[in-house]
């Protein structure tokens, strides 16, 4: 490899993590490159050391909580009406599947042992969606109900 490629690498090393294999072994049979490796690490240690940013005093809790106080929701989340489009999709899906044309081919196919491994698979998926939809509105489905535990 090139020498560029070689110091390329060891400056793309983050946090001051070994040196990878393939430069130590381009550092043993070039000296130049060795050495300047070897400057470079020492001056990033100095660097480090004699930080021109230090802050007087440590400030980590205040900016916590300055940020806690900002009551961000964290989070994406999906509206109500696009829930209820896939819930739509999905119901018209397994009626269509029931009545449609493949649906007969399949049963022809297959024989009419396939309409309970059928329902089975589409009553999970009906049940995964709705597992899916309460655990992402948990908060607002106990306000709706009431629910007096675990409430906010």
């Amino acid at each position: 490899m090139s020498y560029e490629k070689m110091m390329k690498r060891f400056l793309e090393m983050d946090n001051n993590v070994s040196i990878p294999f393939s430069v130590r072994i381009y550092m043993l049979f070039f000296r130049k490159f060795n050495r300047e490796v070897r400057e470079l690490q020492a001056m990033f240690v100095q660097l480090r050391d004699q930080g021109a940013y230090e802050m007087s005093r440590d400030i980590t809790d205040d900016l916590m909580q300055k940020i806690q106080r900002l009551n961000l929701l964290y989070g994406h989340s999906v509206s109500s009406m696009k829930w209820l489009f896939v819930g739509v999709v999905i119901w018209l899906s397994i009626m269509l599947i029931t009545f449609s044309n493949s649906f007969e081919a399949l049963k022809n196919h297959f024989g009419a042992n396939l309409l309970v491994p059928l329902n089975i698979v589409l009553g999970a998926v009906v049940s995964i969606y709705a597992v899916c939809y309460i655990l992402t509105h948990i908060d607002e489905l106990k306000q709706i109900l009431n629910y007096p535990f675990g409430s906010k």
